[in-house]
């Protein structure tokens, strides 16, 4: 059995005025680490917004059985 976490920090991100337009961004931030999650081994990954930038808005992670969490 394993864990996956995933965070997001919408802070800079809401949108009050329409909230189909947040749940959009959380939307393509989860198509985001699926399609990392899917063509590579790795256990974690960063997720940045806007696309192509650099600006890290979250993070997810895979926690095996027997591997230490932190």
């Amino acid at each position: 059995m394993s864990q996956f976490t995933l965070t997001l920090d919408l802070t800079d991100h809401t949108h009050d005025h329409s909230p189909r337009n947040h749940r959009h961004l959380i939307g393509a931030m989860l198509d985001d680490a699926k399609g990392v999650i899917g063509r590579t081994e790795a256990d974690e990954g960063e997720l940045v917004y806007p696309p192509g930038s650099h600006k890290v808005i979250g993070s997810w992670k895979i926690i095996k059985d027997g591997d230490e969490q932190s």
